[in-house]
């Protein structure tokens, strides 16, 4: 059986005894074989980035060549057709555990080229840090450990030491599951101190401008953008003039100039 499974379950179970099938010339070598396999499933759904490693490293084994697997293989499975994409597959391929996680969270390239510069013993720990974050969690986790490893050239049992991150230093110790939005908050601050105090800043100040409760201002935590985004739940026309009446009222406040001060860097 090559491909097909799911196709004879649904057989047996409304009482089919007999299917249609294709029969595969014996002479087939196991590489066109796992062609076979791999364009049937491939057409049917979406891999995940941990599933294309696998995908590809069985085709590797199997002794599809390293410029055919770029040339053909990775632009089907929608990723970079370069020596480094197959290199990171090969190498996430073979990872002694986690590939099961990386999957369920759906990890996208980039994030698995940061986590594969991790040392293995860091790797593992990491894996077992960040499971229960969700997806972006898990993304930012990884840029952050990774950016303040190559500032400060330091392991991230190393990092750990710092005042404020004992309880992760003994997870990092007993192999605990410890992560969550506080850690991402210390992260943040040490590896962009001047960007964490900015948010911290523009999130005290628009408190102090105390909206309408159904009305909230949203902005680009990485401040590359300048505007605010304003958003209202109004349920009719009463509502929505109600809240715009209130805001215009608002605009003498001086939090409003100080908010985009921040925004553009005049407030440093």
């Amino acid at each position: 059986m090559v491909s097909g499974w799911r196709r004879i379950e649904a057989a047996k179970i409304c009482g089919l005894k007999e299917l249609p099938a294709l029969e595969i010339k014996e002479a087939l070598s196991d590489l066109e074989v796992m062609k076979v396999t791999f364009f049937d499933n491939y057409g049917q759904r979406r891999f995940s980035i941990a599933e294309k490693a696998l995908a590809v490293k069985r085709l590797s084994d199997f002794g599809l060549s390293s410029e055919e697997i770029i040339a053909r293989i990775l632009p089907l499975l929608e990723l970079p057709p370069e020596r480094p994409t197959l290199d990171i597959l090969l190498k996430l391929s073979k990872l002694p555990v986690g590939l099961e996680k990386i999957h369920q969270k759906d990890w996208k390239l980039s994030t698995v080229e940061l986590f594969l510069n991790f040392p293995d013993q860091e790797q593992l720990w990491l894996l077992r840090l960040i499971e229960n974050l969700t997806h972006n969690q898990q993304k930012e986790a990884i840029e952050l450990f990774y950016c303040l490893k190559k500032r400060k050239k330091k392991s991230l049992r190393k990092l750990l030491e710092k005042p404020g991150l004992e309880s992760y230093q003994k997870a990092f110790k007993n192999n605990r599951l410890l992560a969550d939005d506080q850690l991402l908050s210390i992260l943040r601050k040490e590896a962009y101190p001047q960007m964490f105090r900015l948010n911290e800043l523009i999130g005290q100040t628009i408190k102090q401008l105390r909206l309408p409760e159904k009305v909230s201002l949203d902005y680009d935590r990485t401040l590359e953008k300048t505007h605010l985004k304003l958003m209202a739940e109004v349920r009719s026309v009463f509502e929505l003039e109600t809240y715009l009446n209130q805001l215009v009222k608002s605009f003498n406040d001086e939090n409003w100039a100080k908010l985009f001060d921040i925004l553009n860097n005049q407030g440093q």
